[in-house]
């Protein structure tokens, strides 16, 4: 009782526990914690989104852009939300492999 079938996940998950989350996330944005809590990180940040992802990830950008000038926010053409489990992800983690190898060197 209380779970539900994550579409495409193949685990259960807490719905009560997902509920409560969101609320906290809805109070906090009323209250102006987030997204402000962000600029409390100083190190690099890469956002990594799939197109066809049914979250918002262009509004999710605009909102933390003025809160971590160091991130770079790139999406991932033909994938959703659950990208390593897509056919065409496997050219888009070179974007993560030399983002990785950058930070790395720097």
């Amino acid at each position: 009782m209380g779970h539900s079938q994550d579409e495409g996940a193949g685990e259960p998950f807490d719905i009560r526990a997902h509920t409560e989350t969101w609320e906290d996330m809805v109070r906090l944005q009323d209250a102006g914690v987030y997204p402000a809590a962000f600029a409390a990180i100083t190190l690099p940040v890469l956002m990594l989104h799939g197109t066809y992802d049914p979250h918002p990830g262009q509004m999710i950008r605009a909102s933390l852009a003025p809160f971590l000038p160091q991130w770079e926010y790139r999406e991932w053409k033909h994938c959703g939300h659950y990208p390593w489990g897509e056919q065409f992800v496997r050219d888009e983690f070179a974007v993560l492999r030399k983002w990785l190898a950058r930070q790395l060197a720097e």
